[in-house]
């Protein structure tokens, strides 16, 4: 039985589902005849970034086309490929920050981290993408395997105050010189940060402003 490259690449997408992380990462460099740039994080032990030499490109998969918009690209490229980021699922973990246009058709598609619709702190990965859509680099930083209660121990009008009480204090401003912009709650992984501490916490997340 013969069977085209498009039927061999739509099998390669659906095999992606069991891959492990190492063979998924050798398919990519296996692509570029392994001379894929790679980079991981010291701590989560997840890529960090990954792209082909320079002015190459990663062959796009077959669900994406050159009409495709950006956006749809890269979730297609994460899709099958995230887990090596530490994404289980991308649609559910990635919500779009920027998809934006460069010169010669190029573009740039920015996705931040989400945890049950709450965002993760400094959880993010950009994908850069050629005018045919296909990936020519890949990078960022993902909190794997959250598993946290979200139910907020306490309210965000009790947070406000707290961010408050402790920015006065850290600054020595007063407190009517500062005003809340907005408050949210958040995850919060320290490993995203520098720290090497690789858990997860749920936190309240307040922007400030000082009137002074």
């Amino acid at each position: 039985m013969m069977l085209t490259a498009g039927v061999l690449l739509g099998l390669l997408f659906i095999s992606n589902s069991f891959a492990s992380e190492e063979a998924l990462i050798q398919q990519l460099s296996d692509s570029v005849q392994g001379r894929m740039r790679i980079s991981y994080h010291a701590d989560t032990g997840k890529v960090r970034f990954l792209g082909p030499p320079p002015a190459e490109h990663l062959p796009r998969l077959s669900s994406t086309r050159a009409d495709t918009l950006p956006e749809v690209a890269a979730r297609d490229f994460l899709s099958s490929y995230g887990r090596i980021f530490g994404l289980s699922d991308q649609s559910r973990e990635l919500s779009l920050l920027k998809s934006r246009e460069l010169g010669s058709g190029r573009s740039v598609v920015k996705f931040r981290q989400i945890y049950r619709d709450l965002p993760v702190i400094a959880g993010e990965v950009i994908v850069n993408l050629d005018r045919l859509k296909n990936i020519t680099s890949a990078s960022g930083e993902i909190s794997p395997n959250i598993d946290l209660d979200i139910t907020a121990s306490v309210d965000l009008q009790a947070a406000q105050k707290k961010a408050l009480a402790e920015v006065s204090k850290r600054y020595e401003l007063p407190k009517d010189d500062l005003e809340v912009l907005s408050s949210e709650l958040s995850i919060y992984n320290p490993v995203l940060l520098g720290d090497s501490l690789n858990r997860n916490f749920r936190n309240s997340l307040a922007k400030l402003s000082s009137q002074g």
